[in-house]
């Protein structure tokens, strides 16, 4: 029995003693973000979901002894034993910091956070005797999954002709397409995405995309024949569409956004009202501006009616989105002073505004002739940060092709980064059979099968493509977007509603891993028409046919389209210049600056320019790109030309509107009078192409009314007076507020008579 014992004995000792020369000799391995005392630690990185809990340990490796920890850094710059941000807590060992504890307590991450975004903290961890000391960084990643709702204007107009020659709803098929290819590429596997269709109603429903599907495999493909297999019909009923997709995004737990397509205006009830939050039929938009609610991004084609333009912007700035505006649907965009663009180039813009909680990022994007010579021609070059987890390349060309020049058209292209090809990382896709895009991505997370090893994307990179004379291009045009969930900022030029001589204040917000960044270079390039758009077309002495088919624009509209169509000097003339507004570093990552310059009514471009050099991050490079609509300001009623008469019982007013800075308003403003009085209705509205409109009103025309255009003031009162030379001076105003009172228009000449009579008496009373 004894020696049992003692055998039992030596056997534990020599267990023990194992065990300690295992320590001392060969380095403990613990979970992967474990702080290892005796050796570099890589920067780790959590994922994580909003409205998930969360709960991790993090423990030392390989220390013989007591150690210390502390907070290197972190985003609150507290130094006590824990801090809370984005509804984490991250909390020290119990004694920490200033005492030497066990190594064997770790530090917890733990709580649920609330908002999506990115931020990072540093743990050092020293050995009690201070021979060993070792920092980690942590960084949080916290997504959220989304579902998508495209919602397609499927309307008669989309039958419209492009300047490529063809049709609008074929250039949507191709934008559709590659912008869905794009996001499967992403890889946020997660997601999902429907699609709603609106003309005259909601019929047929897409085939594919209904309910939701997730973003898989060839997702590209599938929604490019889908649009296919559908046809431009009806009218225009997008207060319909948008209703349908609202209603399909019933899952508040995940984010929620609409991408909303059309290219002409309402026709069919229930509307979207011009401020954007809400319906005809009294029905709203819920949840706005504020987080959690829907997010909801519009592109328009080019459309001189201020009421398309207003409603289309609204619905983007007072629901978390933004605007973007094209041409005729073809033409490229990015040549300055053309405002005209292509609508890939939109949705490649809304893939970004739509995402912004999450990545991607637009660096950069231009468009080259190509056409002359085979030497190479570079495209883009451009910085790119590090801890970028995937690069997006969309090369987009002037013309479609089957899938096997595609192939032959890859072989053409060189991507380069500090002067080496990385061509073989490159992974390439594309959307439909007969697509206008090639999309190439690079991964620095994951290796491609059988593929180099992972890139580091911090360097220079260069694009170019060669010997492309076969393929009869003629421009070519690159966007480039970097998947970053590390460098963070919001942007905004503060008037949601823009108006000619009223400034625009842009703020910037910018920071990395929630650390603000002071020092970078932030322009916002607003791109101004040449003139004001109304008043230019409403000079213009082209008078149209006017076509009256099924979803046939306004008059003023037509005559936009054909002379955009066919004159070059009106294009020439609504060409936009360059203005640059430098923002000003003013606290805490935050900047501001001011333009002065909206001189005229019409389509702006607003492209935000971000550029810098961060310890962390090396250079980084960023664009944001949007579109507004300025309005008028205001109309002067004594230079609008404004008379009035009675026929058959019913009020029919002329007036051509100018706005105070002496501008005609223009033609295909007709919807956008409006009466606020229920017994008074605007029954007809007659554009007559040169600014000119003729307006019936039914109703009590002695009642007082408020007619507006565009939500701003006309005039106010008895309608029956409104052509009689009131509405503008004080004594119309003082006529106008007694009749409001319920008396009647005559009695100010009482009032003015009494007064005289005061007057002349108070003189006389002063006479020696």
């Amino acid at each position: 029995m004894n020696s049992t014992k003692r055998i039992s004995t030596c056997i534990l000792e020599l267990t023990a003693s194992f065990i300690l020369c295992m320590q001392v000799t060969f380095p403990l391995f613990g979970a992967p973000d474990d702080i290892d005392i005796s050796a570099a630690n890589a920067v780790h990185t959590y994922t994580i979901q909003v409205n998930q809990p969360f709960n991790e340990q993090i423990a030392v490796l390989n220390a013989g002894g007591n150690v210390f920890w502390e907070f290197f850094n972190n985003p609150t710059g507290d130094t006590d034993a824990n801090f809370t941000f984005m509804g984490l807590t991250v909390t020290l060992p119990a004694g920490s910091p200033g005492t030497a504890v066990s190594n064997g307590l770790t530090t917890s991450i733990s709580g649920t956070p609330l908002t999506t975004g990115s931020f990072s903290f540093t743990i050092t961890v020293t050995s009690e005797n201070g021979v060993q000391s070792q920092n980690r960084q942590y960084d949080i990643i916290i997504t959220q999954p989304m579902d998508l709702v495209l919602v397609f204007d499927r309307s008669g107009s989309m039958n419209g002709s492009t300047s490529a020659g063809v049709t609008r709803w074929d250039a949507l098929k191709t934008a559709a397409g590659n912008f869905a290819n794009m996001y499967q590429q992403l890889g946020r596997t997660n997601d999902r995405l429907s699609i709603t269709y609106f003309e005259t109603d909601l019929s047929p429903a897409s085939a594919c995309c209904n309910g939701f599907i997730p973003f898989v495999n060839n997702i590209g493909t599938t929604v490019s024949n889908d649009l296919n297999a559908n046809a431009p019909g009806g009218w225009t009923a997008m207060g319909t569409g948008l209703k349908n997709a609202i209603g399909k995004l019933s899952d508040a737990t995940k984010a929620r956004s609409i991408l909303l397509f059309t290219d002409g205006e309402q026709n069919q009830d229930p509307t979207v009202n011009q401020n954007g939050q809400g319906f005809s039929d009294a029905s709203t938009i819920p949840g706005g501006n504020n987080p959690g609610g829907i997010k909801i991004a519009t592109i328009g084609i080019g459309s001189p009616s201020p009421m398309y333009n207003t409603t289309l912007q609204n619905l983007a700035v007072n629901n978390r989105g933004s605007y973007n505006i094209t041409a005729d649907g073809t033409a490229f965009t990015f040549q300055q002073g053309n405002s005209s663009g292509d609508l890939t180039s939109g949705f490649s813009n809304q893939f970004v505004d739509m995402l912004d909680d999450f990545s991607p990022q637009l660096i950069t994007t231009a468009t080259t002739n190509v056409s002359q010579g085979s030497a190479p021609h570079t495209l883009l070059t451009f910085p790119l940060n590090q801890r970028v987890d995937k690069l997006l390349l969309e090369f987009a060309f002037d013309k479609n092709f089957e899938s096997v020049q595609l192939v032959q058209l890859l072989t053409r292209i060189l991507v380069q980064k500090n002067g080496a090809s990385v061509m073989a990382s490159v992974q390439p896709s594309w959307a439909g059979n007969f697509p206008n895009s090639l999309l190439l991505k690079i991964d620095f997370v994951h290796q491609v099968p059988g593929g180099p090893p992972v890139l580091d994307p911090s360097g220079n990179w260069t694009l170019q493509l060669a010997d492309v004379a076969q393929f009869k291009i003629t421009q070519c045009r690159v966007t480039v977007l970097a998947d970053d969930h590390r460098l963070n900022y919001q942007l905004s030029y503060g008037n949601t509603i823009p108006r000619v001589d009223v400034p625009l204040k842009f703020t910037a917000h910018l920071d990395w891993l929630s650390f603000p960044i002071t020092n970078a270079t932030i322009e916002a390039l607003v791109l101004r028409p040449g003139e004001d758009l109304g008043d230019l077309l409403a000079k213009n002495g082209l008078t149209v046919d006017v076509l009256t088919s099924q979803d046939a624009a306004s008059p003023g509209v037509q005559k936009f389209d054909q002379l955009w169509a066919t004159d070059q000097a009106f294009r020439n003339a609504l060409a936009l210049s360059e203005n640059v507004v430098t923002l000003a570093h003013t606290s805490a990552g935050n900047y501001e600056g001011t333009f002065n310059g909206l001189t005229v009514a019409g389509l702006y471009k607003l492209i935000y320019r971000i550029s810098g050099n961060h310890p962390d991050a090396g250079d980084y490079q960023r664009l944001k790109v949007e579109n507004f609509y300025t309005t008028f300001n205001g109309v002067d009623l004594a230079a609008s030309g404004i008379s009035s008469q009675i026929l058959n019982n019913q009020l029919v007013l002329q007036i051509r509107p100018v706005s105070t800075n002496g501008r005609f308003v223009g033609p295909a403003a007709g919807n956008a009078f409006s009466v606020d009085q229920p017994g008074v209705k605007i029954t007809k509205v007659e554009d007559h192409q040169d600014g000119r409109y003729t307006l019936t009103f039914d109703g009590d025309i002695n009642q007082s009314v408020k007619l507006s255009l565009l939500g701003q003031d006309v005039y106010t009162g008895v309608l029956a007076d409104i052509g009689k030379g009131k509405g503008g001076g004080i004594i119309d105003k003082l006529q106008e507020w007694l009749e409001s009172l319920g008396l009647p228009g005559w009695s100010l000449w009482i009032l003015l008579l009494l007064l005289l009579i005061l007057l002349w008496l108070l003189f006389r009373k002063k006479k020696p």
